[in-house]
């Protein structure tokens, strides 16, 4: 009897259903970085869903399609262009609420290990987001 009522048991937990996936860190990041942030000079950034478009005086410069690894120590960016320039940037960042840093190497070259010290990229550029 009870091997019947096992059996049974076991077979029920076969077909249960699998639970909905949680949402990574990559996805919560890539929430968090929507919208428009403001950089160095006059250095507009902004992600709209898994896209970042740049603008400088106002004027589009270019757009890159984002993925990211949050899991990755330090965080990971990767920006493929989208359109004429297929550059590709392996890229570092830091969240912070409303700041991002972001550190990097020319296109096509390897992703920095750190923001400071050995292994950091050539290129550091701290965004703020706009107030909502």
């Amino acid at each position: 009897m009870r091997f019947c009522v096992l059996l049974f048991v076991a077979a029920s937990l076969a077909f249960a259903p699998a639970p909905f996936p949680r949402p990574g860190s990559s996805e919560k990041d890539l929430k968090l970085l929507q919208g428009t942030w403001f950089g160095p000079g006059d250095l507009v950034a902004r992600f709209e869903r898994n896209t970042l478009s740049y603008y400088r005086g106002g004027k589009l410069v270019c757009t890159y399609r984002i993925t990211l690894n949050a899991s990755a120590q330090p965080k990971a960016m990767d920006l493929v262009g989208i359109g004429d320039a297929r550059r590709r940037y392996y890229i570092t960042y830091d969240l912070h609420g409303d700041f991002l840093k972001t550190s990097g190497n020319g296109w096509h070259e390897p992703r920095p290990a750190a923001f400071e010290g050995k292994g950091k990229g050539r290129d550091l550029e701290l965004l703020q987001r706009t107030k909502r």
